[in-house]
């Protein structure tokens, strides 16, 4: 059936705009049987392409309508909360989804795990490389897998992030992990949660689309950064002191090296003021150069020292040594502040004494209590 030239041009303004139609609730035939006759003119072009349109419509799926789509949305994201019991060795899993609602539970008992195996959840690298040949790598990463998926996570919260193969993100949330009292926290943020998988063959978790997310709690720090003045540059005071009589280090060596190095490196990128005290520094003349300055952000000190012992120059040359408690005084009173950075190049400044227990040294330089008395008696000495 011939048409003219403008039919076939009104003809193919349908087609475009029909081409171009949103996916919507109302289907095509809905929207076809609602036109006028006079829109539908019967031709070979339209008995053609009409029901090719009719068919895709018929195709298409139906929409899942708001509550099914927010479901979908929600199960795309979850949080697995994980509470550690270290002396009973015992975690709770609760598996959420991205509305806070609880999907499954779990409760797993580490006791019932052998070592060899925790040693593979918690420490995998070392695992692989005491344990496992190249060959046999594989293998042991999918064992470590189900053992994950079966005896950590269980049946009930693995089949919820399993189900699916869209892209989804689960969230493991670790409190307690930074604690030094809960080392099982620690070590679960350490698991390689995304080699769970049901079977040694099957496709892990990650393999599923499935992204891994560890969050805890951290550790407060020792000390809080310093906080300076907009125009207020880093103070740092070079301090090399020596009586008349000790025996030469070379400082003169030293301090040129160190001023070169500020000059060169230090000053043209940073808002840094150094000043150099040497030749005889007598107390007096420390005091009047922290107070002249308002005290200094950081000391670098280079001279002959004893057990909690620096030494200094009496106004005459002689030896006037100053114990590390009088120093800080002297810096304190002096300047207002303590350098929050004091670097020592000195006999014994590093033979304080044998720590027996690092936790309590850390603490007790953190201004806290430590745990034995013995440590605190030693540093006061």
């Amino acid at each position: 059936m011939a048409i003219d030239r403008k039919t076939a041009n009104r003809l193919r303004r349908l087609a475009d705009k029909m081409s171009a139609l949103p996916a919507s609730p109302r289907p095509l035939s809905a929207t076809l049987a609602a036109w006028e006759p006079s829109h539908l003119r019967i031709c070979g072009f339209f008995r053609m392409i009409v029901p090719a349109w009719l068919a895709a419509d018929r195709c298409r799926p139906a929409d899942p309508g708001p509550i099914a789509g927010a479901r979908a949305a929600m199960s795309a994201r979850f949080d697995l909360v994980v509470t550690a019991d270290y002396p009973g060795r015992t975690a709770e899993f609760r598996l959420l989804d991205g509305a806070g609602n609880q999907l499954a539970y779990r409760q797993t008992d580490f006791k019932t795990i052998p070592v060899g195996r925790q040693q593979g959840l918690f420490d995998l690298r070392d695992y692989l490389r005491l344990y496992c040949d190249e060959a046999g790598q594989r293998a042991a990463l999918a064992e470590i897998g189900v053992c994950i998926a079966e005896e950590v996570l269980g049946a009930d919260i693995f089949k919820e992030l399993w189900a699916a193969r869209t892209q989804r993100t689960l969230r493991i949330q670790l409190p307690g992990a930074a604690e030094r009292d809960n080392p099982l926290a620690a070590a679960l943020a350490r698991v390689p949660w995304e080699l769970a998988r049901p079977a040694p063959d099957a496709e892990s978790l990650a393999e599923r689309n499935l992204l891994v997310r560890v969050v805890h709690d951290r550790q407060d720090p020792a000390s809080t950064p310093m906080d300076l003045a907009p125009d207020e540059p880093l103070r740092v005071l070079f301090v090399f002191a020596e009586a008349c009589g000790s025996q030469p280090l070379g400082m003169r060596r030293e301090r040129r090296a160190l001023q070169r190095f500020f000059e060169q490196a230090i000053y043209p990128n940073r808002q840094v003021v150094a000043h150099f005290l040497s030749h005889g520094v007598t107390r007096e003349r420390l005091i009047a150069q922290v107070q002249g300055h308002g005290g200094y952000h950081c000391v670098h000190w280079s001279g002959h020292g004893n057990l909690n012992l620096l030494e200094l120059a009496k106004p005459g040359g002689a030896s006037d040594p100053i114990s590390g408690q009088d120093l800080l005084d002297l810096f304190l009173d002096a300047g207002g502040l303590l350098p929050r950075l004091f670097l020592l190049s000195a006999c014994h400044s590093g033979d304080l004494l044998r720590v027996q227990d690092w936790d309590d040294f850390l603490a007790l330089a953190q201004g806290k209590e430590p745990a034995t008395k013995q440590i605190a008696a030693d540093l006061t000495r």
